[in-house]
């Protein structure tokens, strides 16, 4: 991480945050709500929803489109 982290403030001219930086294989990362996996086919990384995300967007959904019981009274 230290060399990394090196290369990046030093060639780059980024200041690294080391408490929020982490060294990790794409797999392992969550990163704006989505996950990366390696696509066989592609021989590629590939980035998808993570599902931690596509949880809470549907507890969101669920909230919002919750059906309310109309009772009918003096009919």
């Amino acid at each position: 991480m230290a060399n990394i982290s090196k290369y990046i403030e030093n060639k780059l001219g980024l200041k690294v945050n080391m408490t929020k930086s982490k060294v990790s294989k794409p797999n392992d990362i969550k990163y704006l709500g989505f996950g990366f996996y390696y696509d066989e086919f592609h021989r590629q990384w590939k980035a998808k929803p993570h599902q931690v995300s596509i949880n809470k967007l549907k507890d969101k959904l669920k909230k919002l489109t919750k059906k309310k019981l109309v009772s009918i009274v003096g009919v």
